[in-house]
């Protein structure tokens, strides 16, 4: 499973797309002082296939380990979750990655 170090995330978006079962999604309202609105982990969607860790260029998302001799995953009880924003991911007014730059 994944997980969010929340002061790291700068709420760049990146690691969004990367995520083929839509548990990152950035919070519906800004919790924050300053700066972009942070993305969480929707623990009910995450599989744990850990496709999303190198996308974040802060280094903000980690696995949790899941010992290999535990009874029950923590997915079957997932923390309370924020509301988060549905993102747009496949047309042409959704997300993507900042084009290079020449």
């Amino acid at each position: 499973m994944v997980a969010i170090t929340e002061e790291d995330c700068t709420g760049c978006d990146l690691c969004i797309p990367f995520c083929p079962f839509e548990a990152l999604l950035p919070l519906a309202e800004n919790t924050r002082e300053k700066g972009k609105r942070p993305v969480i982990v929707v623990e009910k969607n995450c599989v744990g296939c850990l496709s999303c860790i190198g996308s974040c260029p802060t280094g903000a998302l980690f696995e949790i380990p899941i010992p290999v001799n535990s009874k029950t995953s923590p997915l079957m009880n997932p923390s309370s979750q924020f509301l988060t924003e549905t993102v747009e991911r496949f047309s042409k007014q959704a997300i993507s990655w900042p084009k290079p730059k020449n």
